[in-house]
Formats: C-alpha cells, structure tokens, sequence
C-alpha cells in the first residue's frame, strides 16, 4: 500500500496538471481539538481526507481494518466531520486508490471550480445552467394551487375525497 508520502506526491503532481492550487498537508481545523484534514484549500475551505480503512488480503478482495472501524474510531470520526460542517468545511472522503486513480482529484477539482472564495460573493451565477437548474421553481398563484387540488380530490387522493371514498366503501 502506498504511503501518506506517495499520496501527497501524487496528489501534488495532480494539482499542478490541472491547474489546480496546491493544498495544505496536514492541516489543523480546529482551535482546541488536535483534528487535522489531510489535504485542504483554505481559500475553498475544501478538504481531501483519505480513509486507510479498506485492506485487501487477495487480489479483488477488500476487508475493513483498523481504528476507524471501531465503534470509538467511527464516532470520534463522525465527530471530527460535523465539527467541520458546522465550520464551513466540505470534506470528501476517499480512498487511497481513488488518489492514485485520479478519481479524488477531478472530483475535488469539480468543486473547487464550484466552490466560491473568501474573495467572492455566495451568490452563485446565473449563467451556469446547473446552478439554474437547480433552483426552486417560481411561486404558483393561488388559482394554480386551486386548480392542482381539485385534481387531486377529482382523482380521489386529496383529504377532501377522503369521506366520499369512506361512503363508497359502506
């Protein structure tokens, strides 16, 4: 299995290939804690972590091991990640092969893309289609909302059908 070395080396001639800035190794989020993210963009506020939990004992066979699969190791884990939630932290978990692959990096360089920076507005564009596409659709009027229900009740799903379903059934 590669080392902590080998990813970091793997992850920086990555970054540099696409462009990207390179991250912060080993970095501490937490004021009072001692949790560390293993690869970060600060200006993003994006973190890498890379899970050694998965080992394989024969070619195409892969078994859990070590602290995390703990009952403590995964909750004091699940604690490390909501503490960087509530700090503003997205934190994309991976395996070693998906940094040797390259699959960790494209999908961090997906978001970084995304993500905005502490030198740019929240708001996200509106020329990005994605971004538009996922937004809520505008409010229905009121005689919209009207005319749905009475399709609802007419097809005998809304609660105004109900007691006509219940004198059916008598």
């Amino acid at each position: 299995m590669p080392s902590p070395r080998d990813h970091a080396a793997v992850l920086a001639l990555q970054c540099q290939g696409l462009g990207l800035p390179a991250p912060v190794a080993e970095y501490q989020f937490h004021d009072t804690r001692k949790w560390r993210i293993d690869f970060f963009w600060p200006a993003s506020r994006i973190g890498l972590e890379i899970e050694g939990v998965v080992y394989a004992t024969a070619p195409g066979d892969a078994r859990l091991g070590g602290r995390h699969t703990s009952r403590r190791g995964f909750a004091d884990d699940l604690e490390k990640y909501r503490a960087a939630f509530i700090l503003g932290i997205a934190i994309l978990r991976c395996l070693p092969a998906q940094i040797h692959d390259g699959s960790a990096i494209l999908a961090v360089a997906a978001r970084l893309k995304r993500a905005p920076t502490h030198d740019t507005p929240t708001v996200p564009p509106t020329s990005d289609p994605t971004i538009a596409a996922a937004r809520p659709p505008r409010k229905r009027s009121r005689a919209a909302d009207r005319r749905a229900w009475a399709v609802l009740v007419d097809r005998g799903v809304g609660p105004a059908a109900a007691p006509a379903a219940r004198a059916k059934r008598r």
